[in-house]
């Protein structure tokens, strides 16, 4: 029977935790590497995580200085001797069966990735007729325009496509800046729209969540699109345009923001070196509005 290993990144959450490692130890899937990456936690979270580490011969405790959400699932990937990986943020639980599905999904298809849907904590699950898709290497497209989250959490993936790709440290969205390079080496991606997954969505702590974060996430935002925009171009890719006009939306509207900040010069610099260096794509692209047009233009120029 196939190993999964559960990436769990633990940081301060001693509210949420014991929901969490209860809802991984009750899968119906019961051939589980449970692997808890204390990163650093100051509250109970690291007392929680060793009651449950004795009790579950599953569960593979760690403790590391804190370094945030992408090193501790780097470690835990390190960590991780499973024929598959999948993870779970520990403000969220997930449904019995979930990694049941995600196992069956990805053997009946022959499959690299497995996906199901979610549901957010402040709402209901849908009764909808229950569907399932087999992408072959089209998924790519789809996951790099955003038509497919990127989430890693609601996911099954075969461990050695993390063979030589690390979540990127001190970055939010870490997510968004890896799945495209995953999925752009598989050759089939099954997904369904059965929510098995629940994500917490009053944790005000939460990095995506918390107000205070809002100018730094934009700034991880537009950094990956750039990050994308690049390997779009490089692979010539079919879609690399549209991924430009992505770039450009997320790109202007964080320099709106921060050109009026005196500390953020390297991010300004590093935006006007992006529309420098794809200045000529921009300008001819159709489906790029005028304004973002003409936003470029000023900063091309200098006027902005």
């Amino acid at each position: 029977m196939d190993k999964i290993s559960v990436v769990v990144p633990i940081y301060n959450v001693e509210k949420y935790l014991k929901e969490c490692i209860e809802s991984i130890i009750n899968q119906t899937y019961k051939n589980l590497e449970i692997i808890l990456v204390n990163d650093g936690s100051t509250d109970n979270s690291l007392l929680i995580a060793e009651n449950f580490s004795k009790q579950d011969e599953r569960i593979k405790l760690y403790s590391k200085p804190n370094g945030g959400l992408s090193d501790a699932r780097n470690f835990g990937i390190d960590k991780a001797t499973g024929d598959y990986i999948g993870f779970v943020d520990s403000d969220d639980k997930i449904f019995p069966e979930m990694f049941s599905v995600l196992h069956k999904l990805i053997k009946e298809n022959d499959a690299d990735i497995s996906m199901v849907d979610f549901v957010r904590s402040n709402e209901k699950i849908k009764n909808n007729f229950l569907d399932t898709k087999v992408y072959g290497k089209e998924v790519f497209d789809k996951i790099m325009l955003d038509e497919i989250c990127s989430h890693v959490w609601d996911k099954l993936f075969k461990k050695e496509l993390f063979d030589n790709i690390k979540f990127p440290v001190g970055m939010h969205f870490e997510d968004l800046a890896i799945l495209y390079k995953i999925t752009y080496k598989i050759n089939k991606f099954v997904l369904s729209n059965q929510q098995l997954y629940w994500y917490r969505v009053d944790n005000v702590n939460s990095i995506t969540q918390n107000k205070k974060n809002d100018n730094f996430n934009a700034k991880c935002i537009a950094k990956i699109y750039r990050e994308k925009t690049n390997f779009s171009f490089e692979e010539n890719l079919n879609i690399k345009y549209d991924v430009l006009k992505m770039a450009v939306k997320y790109n202007t509207d964080i320099y709106r923001v921060l050109r009026k900040e005196q500390n953020e010069l390297t991010e300004l610099n590093s935006i006007k070196k992006f529309i420098s260096v794809y200045y000529k794509n921009i300008m001819r692209y159709y489906k790029i509005d005028l304004l973002k047009k003409l936003f470029c233009f000023l900063i091309y120029h200098n006027i902005l």
